[in-house]
């Protein structure tokens, strides 16, 4: 493909100095495949590499992520609010988090409660901005709602 379009790859220091790798003979297409073959196998080993060291934390006990930015009895404090109707940007303010925190702490039924009573965003009526803006939030709340793989 490099040769079609007239570039050339050629290789200036080390071991394969002085080859061109977008050359078309037959022994720099087979170094060109076992280099991706090499590559490839080495990016697998990464990922499983990766997978295990996930594997092996969480069997031992270690919490992964990122730290939490409420305690359990702030964030109990926050849904109680929310559902009293204050705003999430004010207990933003009040909580020194951002609003996005607030919104990750609300529990789901809240946000389907919210959906329903907005659903005149998505009637006839509606603008193109705010039947987008309905449909985002639906297919945020149904991937929050989704089991985690």
């Amino acid at each position: 493909m490099l040769i079609r379009r007239g570039l050339h790859l050629r290789v200036e220091s080390g071991l394969l100095s002085g080859i061109d790798l977008a050359a078309d003979d037959p022994g720099t297409k087979m170094m060109v495949n076992v280099l991706a073959s090499v590559l490839e196998f080495q990016r697998d080993m990464i990922s499983e590499n990766t997978r295990q060291g996930v594997a092996a934390a969480e069997a031992s006990g270690k919490t992964l992520g990122r730290p939490t930015a409420l305690a359990p009895d702030k964030a109990a404090e926050i849904v109680t609010a929310y559902s009293e109707g204050a705003a999430v940007k004010a207990l933003a303010r009040e909580h020194h988090v951002a609003p996005k925190t607030i919104r990750l702490t609300v529990p789901l039924e809240l946000h389907h409660a919210a959906l329903q009573q907005s659903a005149a965003l998505a009637a006839e009526g509606a603008g193109q901005a705010e039947r987008k803006a309905y449909r985002v939030y639906a297919a945020r709340i149904t991937a929050a709602k989704a089991p985690q793989a």
